[in-house]
């Protein structure tokens, strides 16, 4: 047991599978069968760059058609602020801020615990989330907490394509 849990800290790049319906407005606007969602904030000068950045080349490299989901997570940003800021790093995102009333079911539904609003711009990772569309919802087929190489993700999103949600496990 020592050695298998060893072998699952030591691979971080691995994703958490799910199968967690994803309930979000913005979603509407996605045609593709795949998104990339990122949580991030304008302004952000490491994480959201590089991530978004990553997420803009894999969806270059995959062979599935895939959108990129960009949740805003400041609470007095401008939309407008926000799209220029993305655009900056990955063009045609689809943008959307999330409130406190929208924010719980979300963080819920995407398997974060302990979301705080008002400190979500100075916590935030680069997560990033696979989601598929399977019968007209949305589901979490893969969770990324540490951002991989444009290649790696371009594969994950062809995989997740191809086999929707995993089983739990």
């Amino acid at each position: 047991l020592a050695a298998a849990l060893g072998v699952l800290v030591a691979l971080p790049l691995l994703p958490a599978r799910s199968i967690a319906a994803v309930e979000l407005n913005v979603l509407d606007q996605v045609s593709a069968p795949t998104a990339l969602l990122f949580a991030g904030f304008p302004g952000c000068a490491t994480v959201c760059p590089t991530t978004l950045s990553v997420m803009d080349r894999a969806r270059d490299l995959a062979s599935a058609q895939t959108a990129l989901v960009f949740i805003n997570i400041q609470r007095d940003a401008h939309p407008g602020a926000v799209r220029r800021y993305v655009e900056q790093f990955a063009p045609d995102v689809v943008t959307a801020s999330i409130d406190d009333r929208s924010a719980k079911p979300l963080m819920r539904a995407l398997g974060i615990r302990g979301f705080d609003s008002q400190r979500a711009a100075s916590t935030h990772r680069g997560d990033i989330y696979v989601l598929v569309q399977r019968e007209q919802r949305w589901q979490v087929a893969d969770v990324l907490h540490t951002t991989p190489s444009p290649e790696m993700l371009a594969a994950l999103v062809d995989a997740s394509n191809e086999s929707g949600p995993a089983e739990v496990w």
